[in-house]
């Protein structure tokens, strides 16, 4: 607790595009673009969000939202798989090659 996170969250992300699509905000008095994604900069890196908004009967409602992030590994090991698998002959099909096996 009280440690911010380096990255900006999504959640945060996509309200700030929101409001940044909404008249009188303070992000759309900031943002001058006719676009509907914003990038933002953030400790880690940058994060692309898009916001939809439409005024219906006197309120703001949100028709879409997407963000784009990059992927990173985060894990890298092993599978330990008993030789058993590979000698059993009950319908499946395994290729050693790519390590795949394909029920039939």
């Amino acid at each position: 607790m009280g440690t911010l996170h380096r990255a900006f969250a999504v959640s945060e992300s996509i309200a700030l595009a929101t409001a940044s699509q909404i008249p009188g905000t303070v992000p759309n008095n900031i943002i001058h673009s006719s676009k509907q994604g914003i990038r933002i900069g953030h400790p880690s890196g940058i994060i692309y969000t898009e916001a939809t908004v439409l005024l219906e009967r006197g309120e703001w409602n949100v028709s879409r939202a997407a963000i784009g992030r990059t992927a990173r590994r985060i894990m890298d090991g092993f599978a330990y798989v008993p030789s058993s698998i590979f000698a059993s002959d009950q319908g499946s099909e395994i290729e050693r090659g790519n390590h795949s096996i394909q029920n039939v």
